[in-house]
């Protein structure tokens, strides 16, 4: 190990400077991680109610077409079987669950850092 003393101090005023930029690009580094977290973390929330809205639309409207056709017509005869019901108010309904459940298990899984 070459002692301090017998260093040029060029050399030891180079080393010293090296130092110095390698702390302040970690301290960069760290400053940049934490604006990227706090974006995302912004953007998550944003994301998560744009869809906690779309979902609730999607029950909604479901509810209304429940509503306008809220009989259910089942007629028997001896040329078959004829079943009226409100398909568009269970289609919404079962899209709406399904894009619950895609962004629930796709985008926003929670996952633990560091484990």
């Amino acid at each position: 190990m070459v002692q301090s003393q017998s260093l040029d101090p060029e050399y030891a005023r180079a080393i010293a400077r090296y130092q110095i930029a390698r702390q302040n690009d970690a301290l960069f580094q760290i400053q940049r991680n934490q604006r990227v977290l706090a974006w995302q973390d912004m953007t998550t929330k944003v994301t998560f109610v744009l869809v906690i809205l779309i979902v609730l639309a999607g029950l909604c409207l479901s509810a209304i077409q429940f509503r306008k056709l809220s009989n259910i017509d089942l007629s028997v005869s001896t040329q078959g079987v004829h079943l009226t019901t409100s398909l568009v108010g269970v289609a919404i309904l079962t899209l709406s669950i399904a894009f619950l459940d895609l962004y629930l298990v796709f985008v926003y899984p929670i996952k633990l850092i560091g484990h």
